[in-house]
Parts: C-alpha cells; sequence; structure tokens
C-alpha cells in the first residue's frame, strides 16, 4: 500500500527537486563561465563534472524515496 498523501518522504522529494533545480542553474552558471573566460577550460569541466555528479547523486536519492513511498513506508504505517 502506497504512503499516505502527506507523507513526509514526499516532502524530502520536494525539496531535493528544488536541489537539482538549483544544482541545474549553477550548471547554467558553469557553462556562462565557459563562454565568457575560453581560457578556463579546465576549471569549468572540473566543476561541470562535480555539479553533474551532485545531480545523478540527488536524483537517485529520489529513486530510492519514490521506491520506498511505492512500496509503504514505516512513517505512514507504524504499528
Amino acid at each position: 500500500m502506497p504512503c499516505v498523501q502527506d507523507c513526509e518522504l514526499r516532502q524530502l522529494i520536494v525539496i531535493k527537486e528544488h536541489r537539482i533545480n538549483n544544482l541545474q542553474q549553477a550548471l547554467g552558471w558553469v557553462d556562462e563561465l565557459g563562454r565568457q573566460e575560453p581560457n578556463r577550460d579546465a576549471e569549468v569541466a572540473a566543476k561541470r563534472q562535480v555539479v553533474n555528479s551532485k545531480i545523478a547523486e540527488t536524483m537517485a536519492e529520489i529513486g530510492i524515496l519514490n521506491n520506498i513511498i511505492a512500496h509503504g513506508c514505516d512513517l505512514c504505517y507504524e504499528e
């Protein structure tokens, strides 16, 4: 049985989605830096890799939370 509508895990997913949006905005800033400062290619590539790994990590966390919600979590169905 899935979790209830106001489950704390659902709220955590929304928070993580906001984090992904912020990271995507940061990625845009890194790309803009690369366009404005073409001599900083190595730095831009390193920053891009860091941001992309944080996005992937956060998306994986959301996937885990979605799986928990789909099968019912202990927070919603405590005995």
